[in-house]
């Protein structure tokens, strides 16, 4: 329908003028994406036939041929979309769908091959000559045009052709499809897969045999979820139908898939016991099918087969009536004869009444808003019948359309969230959040979801047998209305009026009106709105959604996700940070089908640069408040739609390259970093290049300390003649990851304080975060005593603004200081929080730290399982990472096994560490000499040990002096050396005392006098 902008009056689909007014109407959008049926005839024999017959009698022959196929083709509601010498093309759901299109086409391509060996008697008779045809269908997504406009292009249409092309003559071939689609109701036959030239798998064929005149039933469902009251309501009208002796009408009404039909089942089996239950459905299209559910009832309750003659069915009526009746009835069902429609109605009521009086009888006709209005009426007036009858009807809301005071409405609401979850799980699907909302309460969308997910696909755009219907009910909106949808689904699941107004390029009042009628027809509902000054909605399904921005051509989708993004900057005024995300999303969608669309011109260009710096400043803050998988979604986009030689694209690289670095996607980086390098070197640019060099030599997976330092010396002149406090920044945070690989936690502290200050001077939140949370390890580790080093903690953590992901390691780290001095059971209260954060922002290079906190105070509080099952989770996400960190993590479950006794596992995994560098050193010689010291290998252990020691020595952490030392003092001991492994234990107490570790210091204690006793 088109509305008439002066009257409001709608009109039909391409009409040039109002039929009210006579006002000018606007022309309709140009084109459409549809999911389209399209079948191909080509006629074999007729070039033999034009050799020899006249040009006069080939043209009256094919006259003939083109009336009889248009017949059959227009008959099953498909278009002729054009005649290319002998050949047909015609499309099924273009200009209106049908959610039944692949199963029209399939009708008609058989009852055009039933036309021409119908006609051939007749062709042989007067031209000597005989045709057959071969026929291809396909189903697919084509582009086609608006109104009346129907010609249809795209990949499915070309593979029809192909399919024509690969029939034999008088055979009809359909694609996998097409199959699909048509379901039960369509018998085929598997051909060999069909080599076609551009696709690169062979397409799946089937040769058709054979269609049902109506179709299949839907099964019905493992279980009916969340309809108790619906089922009362039917029970309780049954019930009153018998108690009164009269026929009650009962209309079961909701949108398609709602569960209609499943209701229907589940009454019969509750009546079916004591009700006899006859069925009838309605049919969308096609001649003489007034009163086709009644005739299915007839030849239900008479047990009339197909196979039986005219003469054996007419004697099956007469048994249920009398004979005025029966002859009535048995022209209704076409065994000759006929009848008026008032004769219909008298001989349906002594049909129904002479059932009814046997036993209960419950009518069940299915899919009456097809019905056309003679039946309807038919069976309003059976309410007059004194008879135990429920009669009980399906129908989608058009019935109440055309029908507002229909009696007996039951509405059938969509299923709440948690029955949507009950019926997933009765189809064997896990449900999730974002499955329960694409389903939307409608459990046929639910159905298809899950067949869809367990097939391996993704639950995401619309299913193929949800497409036909969903595209139907849209084509049925009026235009404007559908205008109204389509704009909305620009915006998302969620859309705002004045959005809708921008994108149809109206006002207010108007949008506001098409929204109304949206919602009064259940496909959108007021939801909360983002700005105060809007009205707000959401679609009720998101498949819905989806449905009708698939509609929509790419062209207009590019316009409109721009005018969309305008629109929100306009209305977010100087708040664009709120909302960078959503303009970037925006811009990004348009840029991005103008590229499929064809050659980027400038303007796109111009979308592309707009899209990605909003891209990468949300990612930037994304970064900053600590939602690392966010942060590399966005700036890998804007990195994506910079041009390579685009003065930002080495920045938005670097960037990227960090956060893919605190994500944990290590082997990324390197490439990220390279491509910066080289885009910086091909522009000139010295200080990008610096920057690429310094973070290759910082993030490198097998990094060298002293490169590291030197790459950091280099580039400090370089940023202080520049000016440039961010890059200062991050070149003292590498000076400062130099001292902490060499244990020297006192100047790493202090490296770590000039890299924050230039980073708060920069205004870079993100690399203080990152200076923040490092600078935690000389609190951990370095020589402060616990009083200072948590009290600092404590301050640091008080301030709200602290960084997400440095507030998860600092946590942590403060939960080992408070397991330390003896407060463990705070220690293990903090870890857990600090773990849940980690979690939370799902930053891998925090979480390393974090569970090593963890595993640490599960020793402290002598859980040696615990620990074990944390060190070795902090292993498995190394080495998912595939970095070189897993050996010094492989050491740590080492020590957590040796604290068990468990040598051989300890062992094993010890031999499972590749690489050690100069950081992992001292922990690895130390493992290695308490696992010789079990063996009896006192001489290599004790070496080890020192070795240890002394490389521990060389740092300024009285932690692991403290653990070196009461490890010496173990392999001493286990040797026999009891004096030696009391100075061992004697030098560890002094440190662990000095710091104010309590807890570890009282152990040594114990130690040392268990070695007094001994």
């Amino acid at each position: 329908m088109t509305t008439c902008p002066a009257c409001r009056h709608e009109n039909r689909v391409g009409a040039a003028f109002c039929d009210a007014c006579g006002t000018p109407l606007a022309a309709p959008t140009p084109e459409r994406r549809k999911l389209a049926t399209i079948l191909f005839c080509d006629v074999s024999g007729s070039t033999a036939m034009g050799e020899r017959v006249d040009a006069e009698t080939v043209r009256e022959l094919m006259f003939r041929y083109f009336h009889e196929m248009r017949d059959a083709i227009e008959r099953h509601g498909g278009t002729v979309e054009k005649f290319i010498g002998d050949a047909v093309m015609a499309v099924f759901g273009v200009p209106d769908a049908h959610e039944d299109d692949a199963l029209r086409a399939c009708r008609a391509a058989l009852e055009m091959q039933r036309r021409i060996v119908e006609l051939a008697p007749e062709l042989e008779r007067r031209f000597g000559t005989h045709l057959q045809a071969r026929i291809g269908v396909n189903t697919g997504e084509v582009v086609a045009g608006a109104g009346r406009e129907t010609f249809a292009t795209g990949d499915a249409v070309n593979v029809a052709a192909r399919l024509e092309q690969a029939a034999a003559p008088g055979e009809v071939v359909i694609g996998e499809l097409t199959y699909r689609l048509a379901g039960e109701s369509a018998e085929v036959e598997p051909l060999a897969p069909l080599e076609a030239r551009g696709k690169d798998e062979p397409l799946s064929v089937f040769r058709l045999r054979h269609v049902a005149a109506a179709p299949a039933p839907r099964p019905a469902t493992a279980a009916l979820v969340g309809r108790e009251q619906e089922i009362h309501h039917l029970e309780a009208a049954f019930e009153r139908a018998c108690a009164e002796g009269r026929c009650l009408l009962v209309t079961v009404v909701g949108e398609p898939g709602v569960g209609k039909s499943r209701l229907v089942t589940e009454a019969d089996m509750r009546f079916g016991l004591r009700a006899r239950v006859l069925y009838g459905r309605c049919l969308s299209y096609g001649e003489g099918i007034t009163f086709w559910p009644v005739a299915e009832i007839v030849r239900a309750a008479a047990a009339i087969h197909d196979d039986d003659s005219a003469e054996e069915a007419r004697a099956k009526v007469g048994r249920l009536v009398d004979e005025q009746a029966a002859s009535r009835i048995a022209a209704l069902i076409g065994l000759g004869g006929s009848v008026a429609p008032e004769d219909v109605a008298w001989a349906l009521r002594r049909l129904v009444g002479a059932l009814a009086a046997e036993r209960p009888l419950v009518l069940a006709v299915e899919d009456l808003h097809w019905a056309e209005p003679t039946l309807l009426d038919l069976l309003a007036g059976l309410s007059e019948l004194e008879a135990p009858v429920l009669l009980l009807a399906t129908a989608r809301p058009d019935l109440l359309d055309a029908r507002p005071e229909w009696p007996g409405v039951v509405r059938l609401q969509p299923l709440a969230a948690k029955q949507t979850e009950r019926l997933l799980r009765e189809l064997g699907t896990e449900p999730n959040a974002e499955l329960v909302a694409r389903a939307g309460g409608n459990p046929l969308f639910a159905h298809e979801l899950a067949a869809l997910l367990r097939q391996g696909g993704a639950a995401a755009g619309v299913p193929s047998n949800l497409n036909g219907l969903l595209a139907a009910r849209l084509d049925r909106l009026p235009a404007s209305e559908r205008d109204a949808l389509e704009r909305a689904a620009v915006e998302g699941e969620t859309f705002h009026r004045g959005a809708v107004a921008a994108l149809l390029e109206t006002d207010a009042g108007v949008a506001a009106e098409r929204l109304s009628a949206l919602v009064e027809r259940e496909l959108a509902f007021p939801a909360e709105a983002r700005f105060v000054d809007e009205a707000a909605f959401r679609f009720r399904h998101a498949l819905v959604r989806d449905a009708a921005y698939g509609a929509l051509a790419k062209r207009l989708r590019a316009e409109l996700h721009e005018r969309f993004a305008d629109w929100l900057r306009e209305k977010i005024g100087g708040r664009l940070a709120e909302v960078e995300e959503i303009v970037g999303y925006h811009l990004e969608q348009a840029y991005r089908y103008r590229v499929e669309l064809g050659p980027v011109d400038d303007h796109a260009r111009s979308l592309a640069e707009r899209a990605a710096q909003r891209l990468y400043e949300a990612g930037r803050r994304a970064h900053e408040r600590g939602d690392v998988p966010a942060a590399v979604n966005l700036l890998q986009r804007a990195a994506d739609l910079t041009p390579t030689d685009a003065p930002g694209r080495a920045e938005r690289l670097l960037r990227l390259s960090a956060v893919l670095f605190f994500a944990g996607e290590l082997d990324r980086v390197e490439p990220v970093l390279s491509e910066a390098e080289r885009v910086a070197s091909a522009r000139g640019d010295r200080r990008m290049e610096t920057y690429a060099r310094l973070d290759r030599a910082q993030y490198a997976p097998q990094r060298d300390p002293q490169s590291l330092l030197e790459a950091a010396k280099e580039a400090i002149p370089i940023f202080e003649e520049a000016g440039d406090d961010l890059g200062l920044a991050k070149a003292w945070g590498a000076v400062a990851d130099y001292h902490f690989t060499r244990g020297e936690y006192a100047p790493q502290g202090e490296a770590f304080e000039r890299s924050l200050l230039h980073a708060r001077r920069a205004g870079d939140d993100s690399q203080a975060a990152h200076a923040i949370a490092r600078m935690s390890a000389t609190l951990r580790w370095g020589g402060q005593h616990l009083d200072e080093a948590i009290g600092r903690m404590e301050r640091e953590l008080r301030d709200d603004a602290f960084p997400p992901h440095a507030r998860a390691v600092w946590t942590a780290f403060r939960g080992e200081l408070e397991a330390s001095r003896g407060n463990v059971d705070r220690g293990r209260e903090l870890c857990r929080a600090a773990r849940e954060l980690a979690a939370e922002i799902g930053d891998s290079i925090a979480s390393f730290w974090v569970w090593s906190a963890s595993t640490e105070v599960e020793l402290l509080a002598g859980d040696l399982f615990a620990a074990e099952a944390l060190a070795r989770e902090n292993l498995e996400r190394c080495e998912r990472m595939g970095h070189g960190w897993p050996d010094f993590w492989r050491t740590e479950v080492v020590r957590v096994l040796l604290e068990q006794e468990r040598v051989d596992d300890a062992e094993e995994m010890l031999a499972r560490v590749q690489r050690v560098d100069a950081g992992e050193e001292a922990s690895v010689c130390l493992q290695r000499a308490r696992v010789l010291a079990r063996r009896g290998d006192a001489g290599e252990a004790e070496r080890l040990a020192r070795t240890a020691v002394d490389l521990f020595e060389r740092t300024d952490s009285p932690t692991f002096q403290a653990a070196a030392y009461r490890a010496l003092a173990e392999v001493l001991r286990l040797a026999g050396k009891r004096e030696d492994a009391a100075a061992a234990f004697r030098r560890s107490l002094a440190l662990d005392e000095e710091r104010g570790a309590t807890l570890t210091a009282g152990r040594t204690r114990t130690m040392l006098a268990e070695l007094g006793r001994a």
